[in-house]
């Protein structure tokens, strides 16, 4: 497939501060965070940990190396409160720095800290919600006589709030992802099924600088590159997995996403996806038909368009997540569209949530929360309508909330549904 010359994009951009910048000086690594970066991570980290009463942290899951190093290392990062981390390794060779250590166990790394005179303390927080139960249990047994807290829930309340570095990459990513939109007209085909047409659309983001990977919290989590092509009925198909929508896939081992119906007059084709152009992902969805709709169908595609407009107007650090959930859903039930919002046959209870280095991030804007939005969050916002024999209609953006308002990282897409 033929691209057309604004649709290229260097595939390197999100490492491009790592030739020009400080690293940290306990480690080595060609695409280590800058010295400031990581200053401003680990100081969000440690105050997570004040508040939970944690005195030390183990990561070891690759988003949370990811996040702290800037590249995924196996083995273990130790935070304490003061200092440069521990970096205990066991692949890739090579890295070198006075806190970096190679090990072949767990309880080598304990062992090395306490030689340094700093012995692991009381209170421990491991990675409780990511890691099987067979590698807490070693880390257990390589601590000792510890207290455990989780220390998924320090990092992800850290990750929700984005540095400039952070927001940076996203705003990158969310530009390259509306060019990609923009290739849909050319992309498709009469006669197209939706897996045909994710085919080609995956081929495409890949020529863009598409990472390929689609990272999700929670082990019950799956997915393929992050799109989700859902036409007609099969928008209706209920997921086992906890996205918004779900579709019923190409099989049971994967049951989402696209499952090889055609696009036919009346019925209409949502292309929901994360842009993971580098580590960071925009969320964002948009609707395409080739017939006119009906008149119901067109006006929940208006509501979902002025939710997110209404968002965009009005939320503001401080604002309660569930407050702008029950709005939106205010919303929907006056224009009588409660039936059809986020699901028919199965409803999601939610309107949108965190985005970052995964999909679902905090916080989640659902009617039970007590998360506020604060100044750095990027939240996707998905208000969306289920038709049944139509499809999905509705969007999705992705928003940094600022002190001073709301940006909106995917504004560079058309919102209204585009006939192909």
């Amino acid at each position: 497939m033929k691209l057309r010359d604004d649709t290229r994009e260097p595939r390197r951009w999100i490492h491009t501060y790592t030739q020009t910048t400080k690293k940290m000086p306990f480690h080595s690594h060609p695409h280590a965070l800058p010295i400031e970066e990581t200053r401003l991570r680990l100081e969000k980290v440690r105050q997570e940990m004040t508040s939970r009463g944690a005195e030390a942290c183990i990561f070891s899951t690759p988003v949370n190396s990811l996040y702290l190093l800037g590249y995924i290392v196996g083995g273990y990062i130790v935070v304490l409160p003061e200092g440069d981390p521990w970096l205990f390794v066991r692949r890739p060779a090579g890295l070198q720095g006075d806190r970096v250590c190679y090990i072949g166990r767990p309880e080598e790394m304990i062992t090395r800290i306490a030689e340094e005179g700093t012995p692991l303390p009381y209170n421990v927080a491991l990675e409780t919600d990511s890691l099987p139960y067979s590698d807490i249990t070693r880390l257990l047994r390589a601590c000792g006589d510890v207290h455990v807290v989780s220390a998924d829930s320090i990092i992800r309340t850290a990750r929700a709030i984005k540095t400039p570095m952070e927001i940076e990459q996203m705003r990158t990513c969310g530009k390259i992802y509306c060019r990609a939109f923009a290739e849909v007209p050319h992309l498709y085909k009469r006669g197209m099924s939706d897996h045909d047409f994710t085919l080609a659309w995956e081929n495409l983001v890949r020529s863009m600088g598409h990472i390929g990977i689609f990272r999700t919290f929670g082990s019950k989590m799956e997915g393929f590159m992050g799109t989700s092509i859902l036409v007609g009925d099969n928008a209706d198909a209920g997921s086992p997995y906890d996205f918004a929508l779900g579709g019923a896939g190409m099989h049971p081992s994967l049951p989402m996403a696209a499952n090889g119906t055609v696009l036919q007059e009346g019925q209409t084709m949502m292309i929901d996806g994360g842009g993971c152009f580098g580590p960071y992902i925009t969320d964002m969805t948009r609707v395409y038909a080739l017939s006119t709709l009906p008149e119901i169908v067109q006006r929940a595609h208006q509501c979902s368009i002025e939710i997110c407009h209404h968002f965009q107007q009005t939320a503001r650090p401080g604002m309660l997540c569930a407050e702008f959930y029950r709005a939106a859903l205010e919303r929907v039930t006056e224009a009588g569209l409660t039936e059809y919002f986020m699901g028919h046959q199965q409803q999601a209870a939610f309107v949108g949530h965190g985005v970052g280095l995964q999909i679902n991030e905090l916080p989640v804007l659902f009617g039970r929360s007590r998360e506020k939005l604060e100044a750095g969050m990027t939240i996707a916002l998905e208000p969306k309508f289920v038709f049944p024999e139509i499809g999905a209609v509705g969007i999705e953006n992705t928003y940094l909330i600022t002190t001073s308002g709301v940006e909106n990282l995917t504004a560079d897409a058309p919102e209204e549904i585009i006939y192909l």
